[in-house]
């Protein structure tokens, strides 16, 4: 599996280019057009997004959507209830982006999903060096949940991370084409019900509807190194992958794949893996920064033939995200 947060903006006004008149032709007063406020442009919310090589398990992998409550009424809210599907959360609070404490009930909420498989399977996710994701207490909490990781190297997620390589450029293209289509219609101002639909869409028809097995492979996360891609192996100069030992990693190995000024919890790593405690570290693995996350929009450049919204329907559930504050799922024991 591969998890990643995702800005996506309330209101799609990025357009590349001139938009050019002929004389003659339709009056620019005449054109579709959008009328979006300065603060609305400003605005996005984040998607913490979750992929996996199994198109059969896709469905079920939660997706969270983190919204603030400035621009997320509860009226809103109770309303989009309904329009959900069984796997999509929407979870209405101050911030719009996600934290260390978020990320946590992402992370059991993943596995109460999973649990129905764990007999026969063993998860192991993948995910970025972003500052909430290298928390200690979220590094124990993976080894309480028997979640095995895989952490992407700091500066290379653009290379090997399969959400950043294959997933959000056709996510981002599929929600612009869709919004663009409302515009086109002239069904009058965009609001955050009609965003939020569009990102359901995608959701089903782009996350839930693309199998992304060959991109683990591609990029080296399914166990064979063989089937890494020849343009990975470029960027990395090596023409042979080298083989890797099955062998508990070495400070100096975990130094390179953290960032320089975050703090390796090594302890927690350790105990994580099932390996034993390490002891007290003798010097500092880097200093403590904060742990919210704030997402940065995705470059688009991959094309997307988009399909129909009505054409699946979407099963709705009751809420599991409701309350401003405290997480609805339980700790597991």
């Amino acid at each position: 599996m591969n998890l990643d947060e995702t800005a996506v903006p309330l209101e799609f006004t990025h357009v590349r280019g001139n938009l050019i008149h002929r004389s003659g032709g339709q009056k620019i007063k005449d054109l579709p057009k959008q009328k979006a406020s300065r603060s609305a442009v400003r605005c996005f919310f984040t998607h913490v997004a979750i992929i996996c090589d199994d198109p059969a398990l896709q469905p079920l992998l939660p997706q969270v959507l983190f919204f603030s409550s400035r621009h997320l009424s509860w009226q809103v809210w109770s309303e989009l209830q309904a329009s959900l599907p069984p796997n999509v959360f929407l979870r209405r609070q101050v911030s719009g982006w996600s934290n260390t404490e978020q990320h946590k009930v992402v992370l059991k909420i993943l596995c109460l999903v999973l649990e129905p498989y764990l007999a026969t399977r063993q998860p192991i996710i993948a995910f970025d060096a972003a500052p909430l994701h290298l928390q200690a207490s979220v590094v124990e909490l993976l080894g309480e949940l028997n979640l095995w990781w895989v952490l992407v190297p700091k500066k290379e997620t653009w290379l090997l991370q399969p959400l950043d390589t294959h997933a959000f450029c056709k996510y981002k293209r599929y929600i612009k084409a869709r919004w663009l289509e409302k515009i086109l219609a002239r069904q009058g101002r965009r609001h955050v019900k009609d965003v939020v639909l569009i990102v359901v869409g995608a959701i089903r028809y782009v996350l839930q509807g693309n199998a992304w097995s060959a991109a683990f492979k591609a990029n080296g996360l399914a166990g064979d190194l063989a089937d890494v891609s020849e343009y990975i192996k470029k960027q990395l100069e090596w023409p042979v992958l080298p083989a890797i030992e099955a062998t508990p990693p070495s400070e100096a190995n975990l130094r390179k794949c953290w960032p320089a000024t975050r703090r390796v919890p090594l302890r927690e790593i350790f105990l994580s893996l099932g390996l034993e405690d390490p002891g007290p570290v003798a010097a500092p693995f880097g200093a403590a920064v904060e742990d919210s996350f704030v997402a940065e929009p995705d470059a688009d450049t991959v094309p997307l033939v988009a399909a129909d919204d009505d054409d699946v329907p979407l099963v709705p559930e009751e809420p599991t995200l409701s309350d401003d504050d405290v997480p609805l799922v339980p700790p597991l024991c």
